[in-house]
Protein backbone atom coordinates (compact mmCIF):
# COMPACT_ATOMS: atom_id res chain seq x y z
CA UNK A 1 0.00 0.00 0.00
CA UNK A 2 2.85 2.37 0.81
CA UNK A 3 4.53 1.70 -2.55
CA UNK A 4 1.23 2.19 -4.38
CA UNK A 5 0.47 5.43 -2.53
CA UNK A 6 3.78 6.91 -3.76
CA UNK A 7 2.29 6.91 -7.26
CA UNK A 8 -0.71 9.04 -6.23
CA UNK A 9 -0.60 12.76 -6.96
CA UNK A 10 -2.65 14.09 -4.02
CA UNK A 11 -2.97 13.36 -0.30
CA UNK A 12 -6.71 12.77 -0.48
CA UNK A 13 -6.16 9.67 -2.62
CA UNK A 14 -3.33 8.47 -0.36
CA UNK A 15 -5.63 8.62 2.67
CA UNK A 16 -8.54 7.08 0.76
CA UNK A 17 -6.35 4.07 -0.10
CA UNK A 18 -6.38 3.08 3.58
CA UNK A 19 -10.17 2.76 3.76
CA UNK A 20 -11.02 1.93 0.14
CA UNK A 21 -12.00 -1.56 -1.00
CA UNK A 22 -9.24 -3.87 -2.26
CA UNK A 23 -8.02 -3.05 -5.76
CA UNK A 24 -9.06 0.62 -5.60
CA UNK A 25 -6.83 3.21 -7.17
CA UNK A 26 -7.57 6.67 -8.54
CA UNK A 27 -8.85 7.13 -12.08
CA UNK A 28 -5.52 8.71 -13.11
CA UNK A 29 -3.89 5.26 -12.62
CA UNK A 30 -6.63 3.29 -14.34
CA UNK A 31 -9.32 3.00 -11.66
CA UNK A 32 -10.45 -0.20 -9.99
CA UNK A 33 -8.17 -3.20 -10.58
CA UNK A 34 -9.82 -6.48 -11.61
CA UNK A 35 -10.21 -9.09 -8.89
CA UNK A 36 -7.83 -12.01 -9.55
CA UNK A 37 -9.24 -15.50 -9.97
CA UNK A 38 -8.85 -17.88 -7.06
CA UNK A 39 -6.42 -20.74 -7.66
CA UNK A 40 -7.98 -23.91 -6.24
CA UNK A 41 -4.55 -25.58 -6.05
CA UNK A 42 -3.14 -22.89 -3.74
CA UNK A 43 -1.60 -24.49 -0.67
CA UNK A 44 -2.61 -22.67 2.48
CA UNK A 45 -0.47 -22.02 5.53
CA UNK A 46 1.29 -25.32 6.11
CA UNK A 47 2.50 -25.30 9.71
CA UNK A 48 1.83 -28.51 11.55
CA UNK A 49 -0.54 -28.07 14.47
CA UNK A 50 0.94 -27.94 17.94
CA UNK A 51 0.69 -30.93 20.20
CA UNK A 52 -2.20 -30.89 22.67
CA UNK A 53 0.10 -30.28 25.66
CA UNK A 54 1.46 -27.08 24.14
CA UNK A 55 -2.03 -25.90 23.17
CA UNK A 56 -3.18 -26.40 26.76
CA UNK A 57 -0.03 -24.65 27.99
CA UNK A 58 -0.72 -21.56 25.84
CA UNK A 59 -4.38 -21.56 26.90
CA UNK A 60 -3.34 -21.75 30.57
CA UNK A 61 -0.83 -18.94 30.15
CA UNK A 62 -3.42 -16.82 28.37
CA UNK A 63 -5.89 -17.31 31.23
CA UNK A 64 -3.16 -16.31 33.72
CA UNK A 65 -2.42 -13.24 31.58
CA UNK A 66 -6.10 -12.28 31.78
CA UNK A 67 -5.96 -12.63 35.58
CA UNK A 68 -2.77 -10.54 35.56
CA UNK A 69 -4.47 -7.82 33.51
CA UNK A 70 -7.38 -7.82 35.94
CA UNK A 71 -5.09 -7.44 38.96
CA UNK A 72 -3.05 -4.80 37.16
CA UNK A 73 -6.14 -2.73 36.40
CA UNK A 74 -7.43 -3.14 39.95
CA UNK A 75 -4.15 -2.09 41.60
CA UNK A 76 -2.85 0.42 39.03
CA UNK A 77 -3.42 3.39 41.33
CA UNK A 78 -1.28 1.88 44.10
CA UNK A 79 1.67 1.06 41.84
CA UNK A 80 4.62 3.33 41.27
CA UNK A 81 5.30 4.59 37.76
CA UNK A 82 8.12 2.06 37.35
CA UNK A 83 5.85 -0.85 38.24
CA UNK A 84 3.09 0.44 35.98
CA UNK A 85 5.45 0.35 33.01
CA UNK A 86 7.07 -2.90 34.16
CA UNK A 87 3.74 -4.71 34.57
CA UNK A 88 2.37 -3.35 31.30
CA UNK A 89 5.53 -4.41 29.45
CA UNK A 90 5.45 -7.84 31.05
CA UNK A 91 1.81 -8.35 30.10
CA UNK A 92 2.52 -7.30 26.50
CA UNK A 93 5.58 -9.60 26.39
CA UNK A 94 3.39 -12.43 27.67
CA UNK A 95 0.80 -11.92 24.95
CA UNK A 96 3.56 -11.70 22.32
CA UNK A 97 5.10 -14.90 23.64
CA UNK A 98 1.80 -16.80 23.46
CA UNK A 99 1.33 -15.70 19.86
CA UNK A 100 4.91 -16.65 18.96
CA UNK A 101 4.44 -20.11 20.46
CA UNK A 102 1.26 -20.65 18.46
CA UNK A 103 3.00 -19.45 15.28
CA UNK A 104 5.90 -21.81 16.08
CA UNK A 105 8.55 -19.11 15.91
CA UNK A 106 12.06 -20.37 16.59
CA UNK A 107 12.81 -17.60 19.09
CA UNK A 108 9.64 -18.30 21.10
CA UNK A 109 11.37 -20.92 23.27
CA UNK A 110 13.92 -18.44 24.56
CA UNK A 111 11.45 -15.61 25.01
CA UNK A 112 9.00 -17.82 26.92
CA UNK A 113 11.58 -19.20 29.35
CA UNK A 114 12.95 -15.70 29.92
CA UNK A 115 9.42 -14.38 30.39
CA UNK A 116 8.61 -17.02 33.00
CA UNK A 117 11.63 -16.07 35.09
CA UNK A 118 11.02 -12.35 34.57
CA UNK A 119 7.45 -12.79 35.83
CA UNK A 120 8.53 -14.63 38.98
CA UNK A 121 11.29 -12.09 39.63
CA UNK A 122 9.05 -9.06 39.10
CA UNK A 123 6.17 -10.52 41.11
CA UNK A 124 8.40 -11.35 44.07
CA UNK A 125 10.13 -7.96 44.06
CA UNK A 126 6.71 -6.26 43.97
CA UNK A 127 5.41 -8.34 46.88
CA UNK A 128 8.62 -7.89 48.85
CA UNK A 129 8.42 -4.10 48.59
CA UNK A 130 4.68 -3.54 48.96
CA UNK A 131 3.09 -6.58 50.57
CA UNK A 132 5.79 -7.99 52.84
CA UNK A 133 3.32 -10.04 54.90
CA UNK A 134 2.49 -12.12 51.80
CA UNK A 135 6.05 -12.30 50.46
CA UNK A 136 7.09 -15.80 51.55
CA UNK A 137 3.82 -17.37 50.49
CA UNK A 138 4.00 -15.71 47.07
CA UNK A 139 7.70 -16.63 46.78
CA UNK A 140 7.00 -20.33 47.34
CA UNK A 141 3.91 -20.48 45.11
CA UNK A 142 5.43 -18.47 42.26
CA UNK A 143 8.70 -20.42 42.35
CA UNK A 144 6.91 -23.78 42.23
CA UNK A 145 4.63 -22.59 39.41
CA UNK A 146 7.57 -21.19 37.44
CA UNK A 147 9.46 -24.47 37.69
CA UNK A 148 6.31 -26.40 36.77
CA UNK A 149 5.51 -24.20 33.76
CA UNK A 150 9.15 -24.25 32.58
CA UNK A 151 9.27 -28.04 32.67
CA UNK A 152 5.85 -28.28 31.01
CA UNK A 153 6.90 -25.92 28.24
CA UNK A 154 10.30 -27.52 27.60
CA UNK A 155 8.92 -31.06 27.51
CA UNK A 156 6.12 -30.10 25.13
CA UNK A 157 8.36 -28.11 22.77
CA UNK A 158 10.66 -31.12 22.55
CA UNK A 159 7.68 -33.49 22.06
CA UNK A 160 8.50 -35.57 25.11
CA UNK A 161 5.37 -37.18 26.51
CA UNK A 162 5.47 -37.96 30.20
CA UNK A 163 2.22 -39.88 30.06
CA UNK A 164 2.28 -42.78 27.64
CA UNK A 165 -1.05 -43.51 26.04
CA UNK A 166 -1.92 -47.10 25.21
CA UNK A 167 -3.19 -47.54 21.71
CA UNK A 168 -6.24 -49.76 21.33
Amino acid sequence: MFQLSKKFSNWKDKLRLIIAKPGWQPNELGGQLPIPEIDNNYKKYDKHPLNIGLNIYVFTQFMLIMVGIMFFMYHVEALTTFYKYFCFGLLMLSILSCGAILEQKIWAKYVEIGRLFLVVFGLNILYFQHYSSWFYLILIISSVLTIYFTIWFILNTNNINIIKYKSA
